[in-house]
């Protein structure tokens, strides 16, 4: 008779931690691991589920923190007992481990996790370690790339980039900074792209009329990071303001759609003011089922174990798969179920504890996932070769027959692939999709309508008795366009801030302003100037309106005061350069993104605005919560030059390229060795000789030190 060799078990070791994860995924690991022991338990290959409690926490941040305690008291407790041959430990991470942490826990155990949900990728360092930890959903970067292949396919380069900086979710700002650094570091992005930027805050209608504005000088593509509730609310004051033309296209990204971030329906049967945005807004969302048989008899055993678990029973027609967390769960258990089957052999040719023990290492682990593709039963996995799987995403938009929002196209990020339903092509108010830049540019008046006037030859001809009727109508016309003139001012001069606004801070009878000071719920730095003379308004607004770049701290507005102006810029905590430079010492990695910073804004200032800065220094340079450098005080010589028109200005103190762009050429360079050596007392030529001489002694000591750590 034939022995039959040891059962292989599988020990999935699931963190439950938070409450957000609810009870819509908590079904899917069960029947992944009972479907998994169906097909391959003849085969002595067994999976069981082990969760491991952590406390409840009440943000992501918490809970994050105590996935490590948590996972790092099971191990520790479970490596005590060594008898544990045949069993292989797999780590699953909620979705709030980020990917540091992962790589830290991985590489110091030699474990193999896996995250089923997104992960933050940009803020993690380079990966000096090994990393044995595969991110199911991908991170920021993979949806970024998904936005800027749906904007590169419909040829639009000009975006302008808002985000909700007063959401309680990490989500949007993770992938509005991915969306706004993609375009320099990755050729999948249009490297050519003109990209702005603009914070608001949702519970402050005038920040998000101000985002508007700002945003319709630069583009006619807004790209909304905000719940989808806000994105309705920011659809309705742009329709009040007039973007009804079909010029105009929203886009907003959601990760699933719940009653926390907002679902598609919301923008369905849409009034006839906003019907046209409606009509060219972009909803996406992760991609949630393709109604296969597989997929509908498996929703319905996910429907009953619930119930028969927990007590839970869904809505009807609701289908648990479509819900982000339950098919990452469900998913990452059959995915690890296919692979080990398929390696079971490789297994069980090992003869010593100590050989299968290596196999279910980390190290091996991920030579058996990473940089491969799956066909799974329900879908397709592709892993990257640092562990990453980019999610197909669904776009909605609006269907003009049904007035209600319906999937358009999938779009598939591994191999940039945009796949329209049923082959079918979308209309769009105009007939066409929008232009990248509108046939009168953004301001209106370029193009053909440059030089559009008013011909009256036809009063120079008319009778006498017309001349009566055609002045009453001129008067007519002439108090309506005044009226919308009025109207239009009034948004025109959104830079012109109202001295009531600045809470706590009495600047009309010349006392000290205490910076920094309270505006619209922000936190903004003032610095005051005289005014003599008649300023010059047009100016002033072309040089507030056009400081929109992450390297260039914005200036928000100027508050006109009897002989004297207030300019509001924003406040970066963290201060100065040399400020940062004598409380910290920056490594290398820190240094260089202090450089390219610096870099990024001087391009900005001497490429798209033509601007000089004229007066660029270290102490202009200031440090923002997230430790990125801004060009500060920018601007600062022109505006009191056009609040004081008197005589003729320097050209130096004039911003004027063709005389200051050497000066900030010069100046840079100084800051760089500043922010290298973060020290003044060697002269330049030597700092550049030592530069050289301990380049490759710095190299090999950092080696050094990462492996020590």
């Amino acid at each position: 008779m034939r022995r039959q060799s040891a059962a292989w078990l599988v020990m999935l070791i699931l963190l439950r931690c938070l409450s957000v994860d609810g009870q819509s995924s908590s079904s899917a690991p069960t029947a992944a691991v009972q479907r998994a022991n169906e097909r391959y338990g003849e085969r002595g290959l067994r999976f069981v589920i082990r969760p491991v409690e952590g406390m409840y926490s009440q943000t992501c941040l918490q809970a994050g923190v105590e996935g490590i305690s948590t996972f790092t008291e099971y191990y520790y407790r479970h490596n005590l007992d060594q008898d544990t041959p045949n069993t292989c430990d797999i780590y699953f991470t909620n979705t709030c481990m980020d990917y540091l942490q992962l790589l830290c826990l991985s590489s110091e155990w030699n474990a193999f996790f896996f995250n089923n949900g997104f992960t933050t990728l940009l803020s993690a360092p380079p990966l000096l370690t090994p990393a044995y930890a595969l991110i199911l959903a991908g991170s920021e970067v993979s949806v970024a790339r998904t936005l800027w292949g749906i904007l590169n396919y419909f040829s639009w380069s000009h975006v302008t980039l808002l985000l909700d900086t007063s959401a309680a979710t990490i989500f949007y700002s993770d992938i509005f900074n991915a969306a706004k650094a993609l375009p320099l570091i990755d050729g999948r992005a249009n490297s050519n792209a003109t990209v702005s930027t603009f914070p608001f805050q949702s519970t402050d209608n005038a920040s998000m009329v101000a985002g508007l504005l700002r945003a319709q000088e630069n583009s006619r593509v807004f790209l909304l990071f905000s719940t989808a509730s806000v994105a309705y609310t920011m659809m309705d004051l742009a329709s009040q303001l007039g973007m009804t033309n079909g010029e105009y296209v929203f886009f907003n990204v959601q990760p699933a759609q719940t009653s926390f971030y907002g679902k598609a329906s919301l923008f369905n049967n849409p009034t006839p003011l906003m019907l046209n945005l409606t009509w060219n807004l972009i909803f996406i969302t992760f991609h949630e089922s393709d109604g296969t048989d597989y997929e509908r008899t498996l929703n319905g055993e996910l429907r009953q174990l619930a119930h028969d678990l927990y007590n839970v029973t869904y809505e009807p027609g609701f289908q648990p798969l479509s819900g982000f967390p339950a098919r990452m769960a469900y998913t990452s258990i059959e995915l690890i179920s296919r692979v080990l089957a398929d390696n079971l052999d490789e297994y069980r040719a090992r003869k010593t504890n100590a050989q299968r023990a290596a196999f279910c290492a980390g190290d091996h682990l991920a030579t058996l996932f990473f940089n491969q593709t799956f066909a799974l039963p329900h879908t397709n996995v592709t892993v990257d070769a640092s562990g990453l799987s980019s999610m197909d995403v669904d776009i909605w938009m609006f269907d003009s027959q049904t007035k209600n929002m319906s999937v358009f196209a999938v779009y598939r990020s591994v191999d940039n692939l945009f796949k329209p339903r049923n082959n079918s092509m979308r209309d769009w108010p105009t007939g066409s999709p929008p232009l990248d830049v509108p046939l009168c540019g953004f301001s209106g008046l370029e193009g053909p309508c440059r030089n559009r006037t008013l011909n009256g030859s036809v009063l120079n001809v008319a009778l006498p008795v017309a001349v009566v009727f055609a002045v009453g109508i001129l008067v007519a016309t002439w108090a309506t366009i005044r009226k919308r003139t009025r109207s239009e001012a009034t948004l025109s001069y959104w830079w012109l801030i109202n001295e009531k606004e600045l809470d706590g801070v009495v600047v009309m009878g010349g006392t000290e302003v205490k910076n920094p000071v309270i505006w619209r719920n922000t936190t903004v730095w003032l610095t005051t100037t005289k005014i003599q003379g008649r300023p010059n308004l047009p100016l002033l607004r072309q040089l507030v309106s056009k400081t929109a770049h992450p390297n260039v701290n914005a200036l928000l507005g100027v508050v006109m005061l009897p002989h004297k102006a207030c300019i509001l810029s924003s406040y970066c905590k963290r201060g100065s350069l040399p400020t940062l430079l004598e409380a910290m010492k920056l490594d290398a990695d820190f240094q260089l993104s202090m450089a390219r910073d610096l870099a990024k804004g001087l391009v900005y200032l001497h490429n798209s605005i033509g601007r000089a800065h004229g007066c660029l220094c270290s102490e202009c340079c200031l440090i923002d919560d997230h430790f990125t450098l801004r060009i500060g005080r920018f601007g600062f010589a022109a505006i009191s030059n056009a609040l004081s028109p008197v005589g003729n200005a320097d050209p130096r103190t004039s911003n004027n390229l063709k005389f200051s762009a050497p000066d900030d050429i010069y100046a840079s360079g100084q800051i760089f060795l500043l922010i290298v050596y973060q020290s003044t007392n060697r002269p330049p030529s030597q700092l550049v000789i030592k530069a050289v001489e301990t380049d490759a002694a710095e190299s090999e000591a950092a080696a050094n030190d990462v492996q020590r750590g």
